[in-house]
């Protein structure tokens, strides 16, 4: 069986909406779903392994869920099989790749044997082995992915894993994804091209095909989409738009290539619940999918549904052909992919660039199509079916210029579905074993018959074509010639019932006293001719309460027509009634830690808000001293913002340089409100969360390291590479370090490529701190990769503004850093002392701390706009309530969008937490699932950290996005 797989994680998605999401996965085609599953999303803490929904975290919305097993049954009522993809790291844009926070108190080794590593994962892999082994059973579970993106080798590592799956769950099908190192244990890839460069995707899918001889093979993430930064204003992903034609193309030619198995990544995105994102990750996973972060159908849905419809319809044909080039093309407008095998051929037509392209094909020595060229839109790939023997009837088709979207057998009778551009004319040729007996035609169909061929040519207009080639065996061929708009939105039921229409969606369908009932759901473009193909007897039909005029058009071919009354747009917008402002006190229970210590060091595993007050003692002569009175916080993940003696000084991410005029002799408080918004999806690199550097007084200057020396360094990759034992001891990069003379291939002033780079400085003054910054640019990407040294000493992985002085001496001194991904651009910031004194801590606000999201509106009351600059550095909560009025028989998801400035705020409604957004978020909106809204009045609350003189809050409102008609067809 091929694949045609989706992604979908049931850990994004509210339950409520689990099915909902998986059905529209099945009625686009595909058969299967891939989900990853987080280790720490079950794990948060250690020895604590939820597989129910009995722990609960504040930041997580009580809709999502940790009821794997109520997923995998509902994929498997719905006959999708699943392949599992437990990690231990899984990447997906998730906090640590799916580590859990707590992993870190025991090793920095990640994604290693290990011991301090392996043995959790171990037991991590027990646990979810044992959700897992029923649904292996009974066939639902088809596949289990181990680790996931491991690019660099290590060998023994994989197969440890895939060994306790395989003597846990024995026959089951075990892979990994992206290791090209191995022999035994299958590999997988992704494909990511950047639109529209198809060498490089091309070249890719050559290569891994011929890898592995005779082992599993699969695209495991074939780019459908994109994710969005919450930093950059990114919109709407981080490179931009993925354009739906883009996916299309790629996935007709990954399977005129060869390639059956393909999974879509992500085919519904949803959202990341509170604070389980990947650093600088918003809160919207909706990734561009074919099914929008709300549940709405995209048009990339609708094209891949089609290809997905055609690869599930005549998979017995697919799975048999081999690569070719027995067939060939008359021109070179477009190119020409092709699988070859006994029962037929699958050609592919590509044509990449910006002109429409007319092709001929010779085929078996004949120039087809005779009259009609194959029209190939620009940006646009065209499978073409030649030879197809139809089993066990007289018929074989040809060719066709147009493009097969579903064969099905009803009776007597063969009925296939062939479809082209509005107003484009397509020509299908039949031969019919034994004659053909006559050929009954409805529409504009032009016919000629040579012998055994009849020759069928289509102007795809105004609805369907029909035309039923008759036998002299009594066996028909009814083929259906419609547009490729309404193959898009032609559902498959059943193996007895295709509905061609222009509805939106049909969901749902069931029998009620024999009839049939299916839930449908209607936009504006959904009225129109709606076709029925089945074998059941259909007297009647009715839309909701509406009975509608039926033909009979064939033996098998009912017609019938939605008017347009039946149809409607319109989007509502609902504004709050009222505001009300209520200031957050922040402290309530203080903890205390030693001084630059990480949040996970000090028993702290939750992302979020976190409070700290630093109680630093100053006496007259250093106050005295300061040749520059700056206070400067360094080294933190991920936003702060600082006040001193209760007066705000400033806020940012990872290094925050202030005035300093309101510090004083003796004992002064620094107050920092800190959002650790997850940790770096690498799963590689130990980020910390919390203040891992300090506090530095008195700015004396900076030193740039603009000229670097670029060396030829290759890092081992390879079957026995261990990367956790490379970053720990880089053992190779000192020897090459004090080998350097003879490597050096050049000089730059940019590091923005990989290799070895280094450079020196001058110290003049060792009673100095020196802080290395790696520079804005550093944090723009989610893996970076850089290991820095100091006088050809290591000092570790560069993961923030990093403290040097304790690897300095007198005179000059060497920097050299390894780039194995990253963007560098370093300064040395110098300061006369750093400071400790004592820390306390605190988890969350007062506010969070006592749940004042989850109380009625209270404070004192506002009118919009809400200035906020007066409050800097301080708390808000900003209570308004909404009144919202659904309509019961409507699809009318909303997103609630926050006017503001100056701010970062969390949201909830009715108590639960929505998401987080700032002046940096690529948005301003977030998707409330159905669940969490009510008819009737909401609570919508907003936690605000101000983070600037200049803030405020323009107002609030809830928008659907779209209202639909869900509305039943009853066929009677």
């Amino acid at each position: 069986m091929a694949l045609l797989c989706g992604e979908i994680h049931y850990f994004r998605v509210p339950k409520h909406l689990w099915r909902d999401r998986l059905l529209k996965l099945k009625r686009a085609g595909g058969n299967c779903v891939s989900t990853y599953i987080p280790w720490n999303w079950h794990g948060p803490r250690e020895k604590v392994v939820d597989f129910t929904d009995e722990k609960r975290q504040w930041h997580v919305a009580s809709y999502y869920s940790r009821d794997l097993a109520s997923f995998l049954e509902l994929a498997g009522e719905l006959g999708l099989r699943v392949i599992a993809r437990p990690g231990p790291y899984i990447c997906s844009e998730w906090d640590s790749g799916g580590h859990p926070n707590w992993i870190y108190t025991k090793t920095t080794r990640l994604r290693s044997l290990d011991p301090g590593y392996f043995k959790h994962a171990a037991e991590w892999y027990n646990s979810v082995l044992n959700i897992l082994k029923p649904y292996v059973e009974n066939g639902i579970v088809i596949g289990i992915q181990v680790e996931n993106e491991y690019f660099w080798g290590n060998e023994k590592y994989i197969e440890k894993l895939a060994e306790i799956v395989e003597e846990k769950l024995p026959g089951v099908l075990v892979f990994t994804n992206e290791d090209p190192y191995l022999t035994r244990i299958p590999y997988t890839i992704d494909l990511y091209p950047s639109p529209w460069d198809m060498r490089q995707f091309d070249e890719r899918l050559r290569s891994y095909l011929s890898s592995q001889p005779g082992l599993f093979k699969m695209i495991m993430e074939l780019e459908g989409g994109w994710f969005k930064s919450s930093r950059y204003g990114y919109y709407p992903t981080n490179r931009l738009s993925i354009p739906p034609e883009w996916t299309e193309i790629l996935l007709k030619t990954a399977v005129g290539m060869g390639l059956d198995n393909i999974n879509i990544y992500m085919f519904h995105g949803g959202s990341n619940p509170g604070y389980y994102t990947a650093k600088y990750l918003a809160s919207s996973y909706d990734f561009e999918a074919c099914i929008r972060e709300w549940g709405e159908l995209s048009e990339r849905y609708y094209r891949v549904k089609r290809v997905f419809t055609f690869l599930n319809e005549f998979q017995e044909l697919g799975t048999s052909l081999k690569p070719s080039e027995t067939v060939k093309t008359t021109s070179t407008c477009s190119e020409l992919l092709q699988r070859v095998g006994d029962h037929g051929k699958i050609v592919v037509l590509r044509n990449t660039g910006d002109n429409l392209c007319y092709q001929r094909l010779i085929n078996r020595g004949e120039i087809i199509p005779m009259w009609t060229p194959i029209r190939v839109p620009p940006r646009y790939a065209k499978i073409v079916l030649l030879d197809l023997i139809v089993e066990g009837t007289p018929f074989k088709l040809a060719y066709t210029s147009g493009e097969a979207l579903l064969m099905k057998r009803l009776g007597d009778t063969v009925v296939m579905i062939i479809y082209g551009d509005h107003g484009e004319y397509t020509e299908t040729a039949v031969e019919v074993e034994g004659g053909v007996l006559g050929v009954d035609i409805q529409g504009d169909v032009l016919i000629r018959r040579d012998g055994e061929r009849v020759y069928l040519v289509v102007n795809h207009t105004h609805g369907e074509h029909l035309a039923i080639v008759k036998s002299a065996r009594g066996q028909n061929l009814l083929l259906v010639f419609t547009c490729r708009c309404r193959a898009e939105k032609t559902w498959i039921i059943d193996e007895d019932l295709v509905l061609v229409s222009n509805i939106y969606y049909i969901g749902d369908s069931r029998i009620d006293e024999g009839k049939v009932v299916l839930n449908a759901e209607l936009d504006e473009d959904s009225c129109g001719r709606l076709l029925v193909i089945t074998s059941r007897e259909i007297n009647a039909i009715r839309l909701g309460d509406l009975d509608l005029d039926l033909t009979r058009l064939s033996k098998y071919v009912y017609a019938t027509h939605i008017s347009l009354s039946m149809c409607r747009s319109g989007k509502n917008t609902y504004h709050p009634l009222e505001y009300r402002l209520l200031e957050d006190p922040v402290f309530h229970t203080l903890t205390s830690i030693n001084p630059s210590t990480p949040l996970e060091k000090n028993g702290f595993y939750e992302n979020g808000i976190y409070v700290y007050k630093l109680r630093l003692h100053l006496d007259k002569k250093q106050l005295g001293d300061l040749l520059d009175k700056h206070l400067a916080l360094i080294g933190f993940s991920d936003y702060a913002v600082v006040s001193i003696n209760n007066e705000y000084a400033g806020s940012g991410y990872h290094y925050i340089e202030m005035s300093a005029d309101s510090l004083r002799e003796g004992v002064n408080e620094v107050t920092v409100i800190l959002e650790s918004t997850g940790h770096p999806n690498d799963g590689l690199l130990y980020v910390p969360n919390g203040i891992y550097g300090g506090v530095y007084l008195g700015r004396v200057g900076e030193i740039r390291l603009y000229k670097w020396r670029k060396s030829e360094f290759k890092i081992p990759y390879g079957p026995g590479f261990d990367f956790a034992e490379f970053i720990a001891n880089p053992e190779p990069v000192i020897k090459a370090l004090q080998e350097q003379g003879s490597s050096i291939v050049g000089e730059t002033y940019s590091i923005d490529s990989p290799g070895l780079y280094t450079t020196e400085f001058k110290v003049d003054d060792l009673s100095r701190h020196y802080v290395l910054d790696p520079g804005l640019e550093f944090y723009y990407n989610h893996y970076y990769r850089v290991l820095l040294f100091v006088n050809k000493v290591y000092v570790g992985p560069l993961i923030g503004p990093t403290d040097i002085t304790r690897y300095l001496k007198p005179g000059v001194n060497e920097v050299a850093l390894l780039v194995e991904w990253g963007v560098v651009n370093p300064v040395i910031r110098v300061y006369q002392y750093k400071v400790n004194g004592e820390w306390l801590i605190q988890e969350g606000l007062h506010g969070l701390i006592e749940e004042w999201f989850r109380s009625s509106p209270r404070g004192e009351t506002a009118e919009p706009p809400i200035l906020l600059g007066d409050k800097a550095g301080r708390v808000i909560w900003v209570n308004a309530v909404i009144p919202y009025e659904k309509e019961p028989t409507s699809s009318s998801p909303v997103k609630l969008e926050v006017d503001f400035w100056g701010c970062r705020i969390l949201v909830f409604v009715n108590g639960e937490f929505i998401g987080r957004i700032s002046d940096d978020s690529p948005e301003r909106e977030l998707y409330v699932p159905e669940t969490a809204m009510r008819r009737g009045l909401n609570n919508i609350t907003l936690l605000a950290i101000v983070t600037s003189r200049s803030s405020g809050i323009r107002g609030l409102r809830l928008k659907e996005t779209h209202v639909h008609e869900r509305k039943e067809i009853v066929l009677n």
